[in-house]
């Protein structure tokens, strides 16, 4: 064997190895060496405040990981987009957006979004109750607020104080109706709170006794509504239940003797009306039952003869408004039908007066989204969102700039979502949710701040509530 050479092969594999591993190692020293990829920063929500508020309020947004370039953050309230005005890496400034819901806050940066724990709720009228001369106002936070006259406990705020600025008395309510000067209140449980003039029984309590601070009545209530001196109470198994004023049969009950606890009535019910001295009933196969006066052909029933059981009168029927002495029913097709007295012209068929009273349902409109029938007044809101009005005018309810009655539907406003009346003040609710009212402000049922005799309001007025 030649030693010489296998120790001169040994060498050079050593020498191949040593240089492998040297590389090896320098390899491994660069890699340590190299700095570690930067971390992706994902934005997150440490809070917000205020908490609530209406479309437009200013919310500043609290976190980490923003763009201090403001378009470089979508900033959504519940799945509405809003503009950001101001930012830095840790806040943002935003308004509430139009058409924004109550719900969660996000915020996008760089396809990086992250969700608020907290809810943020958006602050809104859901609906408004009016009385003869007092008003309930109910809020997106289930929060109920009260304005007006008081003097038989109406408003509920445990004294018989008017008031001519909203004032909160209770939450966690779902619904409200409002008689002339009694207030029915539906909380989030369905039990059913009354305050109020109890003269007749109206309140349901077992008394006739007024009170100022609202009372449990019942309980699974589904809806209700307040006539001049009865109350309609639809439960939650559709059965209609009545109490208070009877003396024209508008209780359904088959006499006309007064009751102050409700007494059931009939089943299958869906909607309930209470005009002054008359009751509307919509059964779920949309049949049309009315009860009750009928002095002035407001039963519909082809006479002047009252009832004190309900007797069917039309078929077809999606819903229907009670006034004093009047009624308007919308069918199916969306045609606006009345019938009753028309001292005013509220029908809204062109004529007026004493003579001209309708005892049969005729058509008036097309095209109809709903109606609010009233004290001797209508308004008629249209499926293109125009608001029309017609009838009694004398504190300008409505709301067309002047005192002078109507009997053909003028055009008031557009771009309304809803609208609510009283006896003799009007409240509309438009598409953006602001809130407007007109009509009779003597003891500050319009909420603005103002009251006094001959406070009159015949133009829309906005309220900034």
């Amino acid at each position: 064997m030649n030693h010489k050479f296998f120790l001169t092969h040994q060498a050079v594999l050593a020498t191949l190895f040593f240089s492998l591993f040297s590389l090896l190692i320098t390899a491994c020293k660069d890699d340590d060496s190299a700095p570690d990829p930067e971390p992706e920063l994902v934005p997150g929500i440490s809070g917000f405040s205020p908490n609530s508020g209406k479309t437009g309020t200013e919310v500043t947004i609290t976190g980490t990981h923003f763009s201090s370039i403001p378009n470089e953050n979508t900033v959504q309230f519940n799945g509405t987009e809003t503009t950001v005005t101001n930012a830095t890496k840790t806040s943002l400034t935003v308004h509430v957006p139009e058409e924004a819901t109550s719900g969660n806050i996000t915020v996008t940066v760089e396809g990086k979004t992250t969700t608020s724990a907290e809810v943020f709720t958006v602050l809104y009228i859901q609906k408004i109750a009016a009385g003869d001369l007092h008003t309930l106002i109910l809020k997106s936070d289930h929060t109920l607020w009260v304005t007006g006259r008081n003097e038989y406990g109406q408003l509920g705020d445990g004294s018989n104080e008017d008031i001519n600025t909203p004032k909160q008395i209770m939450s966690g309510v779902k619904d409200i109706a409002a008689g002339r000067f009694h207030s029915l209140i539906l909380k989030s449980d369905n039990t059913l709170w009354a305050t109020g003039r109890n003269r007749t029984g109206q309140l349901g309590d077992g008394s006739n006794e007024d009170i100022n601070t609202p009372k449990q009545i019942m309980s699974d209530v589904k809806a209700m509504d307040a006539g001049a001196g009865h109350t309609l109470i639809l439960k939650t198994d559709n059965s209609l239940w009545t109490t208070g004023y009877n003396r024209k049969g508008q209780l359904g009950i088959g006499t006309n003797t007064d009751v102050n606890i409700p007494e059931q009535v009939m089943t299958n019910v869906q909607a309930i009306a209470a005009g002054g001295e008359h009751t509307l009933i919509l059964k779920t196969d949309n049949t049309l039952w009315v009860t009750g006066s009928n002095h002035y052909g407001e039963l519909g029933n082809g006479s002047n003869d009252f009832a004190n059981t309900p007797k069917q009168i039309m078929s077809n029927v999606k819903a229907m408004s009670a006034g004093f002495y009047h009624t308007h029913i919308l069918k199916e097709d969306n045609t606006l039908w009345a019938t009753g007295g028309n001292h005013f012209g509220q029908l809204g068929n062109g004529a007026n007066g004493t003579m001209e009273h309708v005892i049969t349902p005729q058509q008036i409109m097309e095209d109809v989204h709903s109606v609010i029938a009233q004290g001797g007044f209508s308004m008629i809101l249209k499926n293109d969102h125009s608001l029309w009005a017609t009838g009694r005018n004398f504190y300008g309810q409505l709301g067309d700039g002047s005192k002078t009655n109507k009997n053909t539907p003028v055009q008031i406003m557009t771009a309304v979502k809803t609208v609510f009346a009283g006896s003799y003040h009007t409240f509309i609710l438009k598409n953006d949710r602001s809130l407007w009212a007109t009509g009779n402000n003597e003891y500050g049922q319009l909420g603005d701040g103002t009251h006094g005799s001959g406070n009159y309001v015949t133009t829309p007025k906005q309220i900034d509530f």
